[in-house]
Formats: structure tokens, sequence, C-alpha cells
């Protein structure tokens, strides 16, 4: 149970937490101006971090290759098509499963591998930052408080200067 000396903070918090969302929304069209340009610098990057190991696999099977690192090859060219296009959900899936394939023969070095991670989380962050908000501004579960709304409402009539 929330107690009513604890319903003001509640507000407060609900209020900042929409103003924080407002704020976003106000510059959402320079953000979504730039957002493209930073997702698609982020997936440039990735691509370049991932060519040079793709290459090495590419140069090691005309020797020859063992089932392990054709799977690995074949991540890796599942990897760089995913990157080719919108980076939705299902294709960041897609990209983390693809990489944990080929890093199970350690096709790459862990620095590299790190660095690789970075752009991903990355990727994540920004293909996904307004639902993000939307979810960490949502503040419907307050409406359903049965206790609140009632002591709320009678704490702004008492002291409808401090509202």
């Amino acid at each position: 149970p929330i107690l009513p000396k604890n319903v003001r903070s509640l507000a407060v918090l609900a209020e900042l937490l929409k103003a924080v969302q407002a704020t976003y929304h106000r510059a959402s069209r320079m953000i979504a101006d730039n957002i493209s340009h930073l997702i698609g610098q982020t997936l440039f990057s990735l691509k370049r971090l991932l060519a040079p190991v793709r290459q090495q696999l590419v140069k090691a099977s005309s020797k020859g290759l063992t089932p392990s690192k054709v799977d690995a090859l074949s991540a890796l060219k599942l990897v760089t098509t995913c990157l080719d296009g919108t980076p939705t959900d299902s294709r960041r899936n897609i990209v983390e499963l693809s990489l944990c394939v080929a890093q199970l023969k350690k096709t790459m070095r862990s620095s590299s591998y790190d660095d690789v991670a970075y752009h991903l989380w990355k990727l994540d962050l920004l293909s996904s930052f307004q639902r993000r908000l939307v979810e960490a501004c949502n503040c419907d579960c307050l409406y359903w408080i049965a206790d609140v709304i009632p002591v709320f409402f009678s704490d702004i009539f008492k002291n409808p200067d401090q509202v």
C-alpha cells in the first residue's frame, strides 16, 4: 500500500517522467534527422570490423575448410547480409546469434569481438531508443491503483498553491 504522504512524491515523479518524454518529443524532428546517420555509421563500422575476419576465412577456404569453419563463414555472410538492411529487432537477433555461431571456433580475437559487441550494443540502443523511452516513461500503472487517485485529488484540493 502507498502511504498518503508518499502520493505527492509519486505525482512529482510521474510529472518529471512525462516532462522528459515531452522534451524528447519536442526534439524528435532533430533526433529523426540524425538517427539514420548514426545508425548508418554504426552499421558501416560493424561491416568494417567483420570484413577482415570474413576475408581470412575466404582465403582459408581455398585450402579446404572444416565443417565448423564453413559454419563460421556462413554465419559471417548472414551477418553482413542482415547489416545491409534496416536494423529491425529480428535482424538484430539474427546478427547476434550468427556472431555467436561464428565465434564458436574463435574466428575473432577477443578484442575484436569486444569491439563488435560494443557496436551491436550501440546499434540496439539507437534503433530502439524511442520504444525504450516510452516504456521508461509509462505511468499507466498509477491510474489502476485505487488508493492513489482519491488521496491525490484530496491533496490537490487541500493545497492548491503547491500544485
